[in-house]
């Protein structure tokens, strides 16, 4: 089946505009899904799942996202031109490469040949990744480290912004954006902790930075902060320490945490770090600053008392599962949901989802599976564990829903909560026992 036809039979276009979109390749020279992107009919990140899941390969979206240059010097320039392939990871032997043509063997051959490692191929829209490559190596030529990929094609070279902000510094955000909190970023890697605090301050935090645990402990006795950004890898310990060091603290506990990653790993490592330490959210190396901003926001306003979507793709979905429901098809919501959590394992937001709709759809104990995945990986978020407790109690699950119901009552938005909470809590603990 033809792209076309694809996205007509799945609703994400109509048959007039894909027949403009045709004309529109055909003017402008274009890829059919470019075209489409272009008249506005679907964004680059939707084009890039239908085509990935097509191709049953990983699809990447460069918007936005910081580029290690020195990943350049596994593909000379010229090779990365006749392949428009661009390399932005290296995992072990294995190098993460964004191509315009991700399923052309020759391609890959040629890269395997001169990288000498296992290429894993990475679709990107070619409408993208041409001026990227360009930008990217001109940027790499000059000698600078990092690159951030913007709309329009635009470097920022973080060793030519660091100069604004010394490590350590409380600096205050540089635009008239309006002040929004305080920010502490924990990472020993200058060109991306550079990078990563100019963004912020240019969207209005005040950010400071420590390179290791020890200053980061010091800066903490001393400020008061809204997030704490952390990289797993420090030189005098690993980032999972001082996260489990502050939900311990009594003072600091209440404290988000986002913990940063240059290896991506897909043994459930996340999900330990969400349940071990309280962990607000996982980012892997090079950041989608769009992405990171969004949860950023979202952390900083308490989003995780209330489940919601909080990126852009997750905002698509959620559309999406909107109209679905207006249109009374729940169970198709929850098979594209259920979809979507094979794709992505590790998303609280969608295992919340996925407990909404089973319960509107009269799943109880679907809902109960899919809320208990959620608090694996999000184990202090009220909502979830109050909905879960009522479950548990529906079904006469009784120690689940006493357990539970206790866990909500300490995460409660106010004291209040917490009053009405112990209050049920009791009547809970003296009723008759329940079998279960």
């Amino acid at each position: 089946m033809k792209l076309g036809e694809i996205l007509v039979d799945a609703k994400l276009i109509d048959h007039d505009q894909l027949q403009e979109a045709l004309y529109w390749q055909r003017k402008s020279g274009k890829r059919l899904a470019s075209a489409i992107i272009d008249k506005g009919f679907i964004n680059e990140q939707k084009m890039v799942e239908v085509l990935s899941k097509r191709m049953s390969l990983g699809g990447v979206v460069m918007r936005d996202r910081l580029l290690d240059l020195q990943m350049l010097h596994h593909i000379p320039r010229d090779l990365a031109k006749k392949t428009r392939s661009l390399p932005i990871r290296l995992q072990g032997m294995e190098l993460h490469v964004a191509m315009a043509e991700p399923q052309n063997q020759e391609h890959i051959e040629l890269l395997k040949l001169r990288t000498r490692k296992t290429i894993r191929p990475l679709l990107c829209l070619d409408s993208q990744i041409e001026q990227i490559i360009e930008n990217a190596y001109d940027a790499f030529e000059k000698g600078e480290r990092i690159y951030q990929v913007r709309e329009s094609g635009i470097a920022h070279d973080a060793e030519r912004s660091s100069a604004a902000l010394q490590p350590g510094e409380g600096a205050r955000p540089r635009t008239a954006t309006e002040y929004i909190g305080d920010v502490l970023v924990v990472d020993d890697d200058p060109p991306i902790t550079y990078v990563l605090i100019m963004f912020l301050q240019q969207h209005g935090f005040r950010v400071r930075q420590a390179a290791t645990i020890r200053e980061a402990r010091a800066i903490l006795q001393k400020f008061a902060f809204n997030l704490i950004f952390i990289d797993t890898r420090l030189t005098d310990g690993h980032g999972i320490e001082l996260a489990s060091a502050i939900r311990k603290d009594p003072v600091l506990s209440g404290l988000p945490v986002i913990m940063t990653a240059s290896e991506q790993r897909r043994d459930g490592y996340q999900a330990d770090l969400m349940e071990g330490a309280g962990v607000y959210r996982l980012f892997y190396k090079p950041f989608h600053m769009q992405e990171v901003l969004e949860t950023v926001h979202a952390a900083v306003q308490g989003l995780k008392m209330a489940p919601g979507p909080t990126t852009s793709e997750e905002k698509n979905l959620f559309q999406e599962l909107k109209e679905m429901q207006e249109r009374g098809d729940l169970q198709d919501a929850i098979l594209r949901l259920e979809e979507e959590v094979r794709r992505r394992p590790y998303s609280a937001w969608l295992y919340t989802a996925l407990t909404v709709f089973q319960v509107r759809a009269g799943n109880d104990f679907a809902a109960i599976e899919a809320a208990e995945s959620a608090l694996a990986i999000e184990p202090r978020n009220f909502v979830l564990l109050f909905q879960l407790s009522q479950l548990y109690h529906k079904h006469g699950l009784r120690h689940r829903a006493v357990t539970t119901l206790a866990r909500a009552a300490l995460e409660a938005p106010s004291d209040e909560k917490r009053a009405e909470l112990l209050a049920t809590l009791a009547e809970w603990i003296n009723s008759v026992p329940v079998n279960g």
